[in-house]
């Protein structure tokens, strides 16, 4: 009976430390850092995401976001018969449903695919590269969204 017990916290105590060892893994990897930056984007809107950003990856997205807001950049789309999709999602972006699609890791750098939904109206993919600056993994760029279903 004694060799029972003795095996069975054996096993137990394998199990948590697996458990345990599973569970520091997950919160340092990239699709943990991800669903941290959607909790802070879906709080805080596009302020939630300037933390989770590298300084290269912050310029872009405030280069973007001063083109979009000018008056001038919005003549040119309504001239062109075109609607600024880009800048509907930095505007909605804490109704947007956004999801982690795929995710290619190595050791100090990932490619990731994440999957938007505007209220079905918007729906469509935005591709990012992620690296990880001081044991945390953070956003280094994002590619223009890829729209696969616009309803508007």
């Amino acid at each position: 009976m004694k060799k029972f017990l003795l095996r069975m916290l054996s096993v137990i105590a394998l199990a948590l430390a697996g458990a345990a060892c599973a569970g520091i893994y997950f919160i340092h990897s990239p699709e943990y850092a991800l669903l941290e930056t959607i909790e802070d984007v879906n709080d805080s809107g596009i302020d939630g995401l300037m933390p989770h950003l590298t300084a290269d990856a912050r310029e872009a997205v405030d280069a973007v976001s001063v083109l979009t807001e000018q008056k001038t950049f919005s003549s040119i789309m309504g001239m062109l018969d075109k609607t600024d999709y880009a800048g509907i999602l930095k505007s909605k972006i804490q109704e947007i449903q956004w999801e982690v699609e795929d995710v290619l890791k190595g050791r100090k750098n990932a490619e990731v695919l994440l999957s938007f939904n505007y209220e079905n109206k918007l729906i469509g993919t935005i591709g990012l590269s992620m690296v990880r600056e001081e044991k945390e993994w953070k956003i280094d760029s994002l590619e223009f969204p890829k729209f696969e279903e616009i309803n508007f």
